[in-house]
């Protein structure tokens, strides 16, 4: 049976989903192995061609994998204070290769984080400026997106009116009203 791409990409988020939860739950060295070996494989099969933005991604990954496995399944994190408890069992206020670890200056993230985050945005900035110089390029699809804006406006224009009218009218026809109760008509 043949997955479509769609199907495998949901998938594998599945997949690395279902061991993030199980490795949270756990804080166990195998289930960190698992995670990371889960994240690679989805990693590696996502990528068509490497560019900056995969590779950044790829080295905050085995960063992140590299300080976890050396702690036994747990992130060290730096600077946590002693009052702070962490929710996971997989964060430690104490462990070795910390120069890797969470760090509590940048908001608990760690240097894989960083690099990951990068990544991604890189990779969101290079597929957006394809994706917008298409559309900018492309006339067919413009036409509808015209009608759409136009359409937006227009309504927006329509509701603010009715409201604006409906509660002048509203006063207006109160006050005829009372004149009418009143026998006030001229």
């Amino acid at each position: 049976m043949k997955l479509t791409k769609c199907a495998m990409a949901i998938v594998e988020i599945a997949a690395v989903i279902v061991m993030t939860m199980a490795w949270r739950k756990t804080g166990d060295a195998v289930m960190c192995y698992l995670f990371w070996i889960t994240c690679f494989i989805v990693l590696v099969g996502s990528v068509r061609q490497w560019n900056w933005s995969w590779a950044l991604i790829a080295i905050g990954l085995a960063s992140n994998a590299i300080v976890t496995l050396w702690n036994n399944g747990v992130m060290p994190v730096v600077g946590m204070p002693r009052t702070m408890y962490a929710y996971f069992p997989i964060w430690s206020g104490n462990g070795r290769m910390l120069l890797l670890a969470d760090r509590a200056t940048l908001d608990y993230f760690s240097p894989g984080d960083l690099l990951m985050i990068l990544g991604v945005l890189l990779l969101v900035c290079r597929k957006g400026g394809v994706m917008f110089k298409r559309l900018w390029r492309e006339q067919e699809g413009q036409d509808i997106a015209e009608y759409a804006v136009m359409l937006a406006v227009i309504l927006v224009i329509v509701i603010g009116t009715v409201r604006l009218i409906g509660s002048n009218a509203n006063n207006v026809f109160q006050n005829v009203a009372s004149s009418i109760g009143s026998g006030n008509i001229q």
